[in-house]
């Protein structure tokens, strides 16, 4: 793994002087180490404050991963029903969402099969398309 910054330091630390188990810290990560991650999790946990669109969440329902995510800003838009939401100003909801999904097979089911219909309403080429019709009407044509 490549360089850690301090904060990633200082939460790994936090996490192992508490004695907590089966958490890990990655860098970057070539595709087939995210691949075989992603086939061996039981839930992505998103705790984003701020983002742009979300494409976390979303690449981790294309590998039939259940979310689990903040409430914040576009995420719940985006996501849709294929999501668990917490608030991430709130430590206790982060948890008692987290444990909700973990410990119930059937709304990971839920969620995931959810996550699969939902990642059908976005693709690479539709934004394309999308983004050409909006110049295209800004320049009239």
């Amino acid at each position: 793994m490549g360089r850690k910054k301090a904060a990633e330091l200082k939460n790994e630390a936090y996490f192992t002087d508490k004695n907590y188990k089966n958490i890990l810290f990655t860098d970057f990560v070539e595709d087939d180490e995210l691949n075989w991650l992603y086939k061996h999790t039981e839930a992505y946990i998103f705790p984003s404050l701020m983002e742009g669109f979300g494409l976390p969440g979303l690449e981790a329902m294309s590998h039939g991963v259940p979310v689990v995510s903040s409430n914040a800003t576009c995420l719940p838009e985006v996501y849709g029903d294929a999501a668990e939401y917490f608030n991430p100003l709130n430590t206790d909801d982060i948890a008692q969402t987290i444990n909700a999904v973990l410990k119930s097979k059937p709304r990971q089911s839920e969620l995931t099969t959810a996550g699969y219909k939902r990642i059908k309403k976005f693709s690479w080429k539709k934004m394309a398309k999308e983004t050409h019709n909006v110049y295209m009407s800004v320049f009239n044509v």
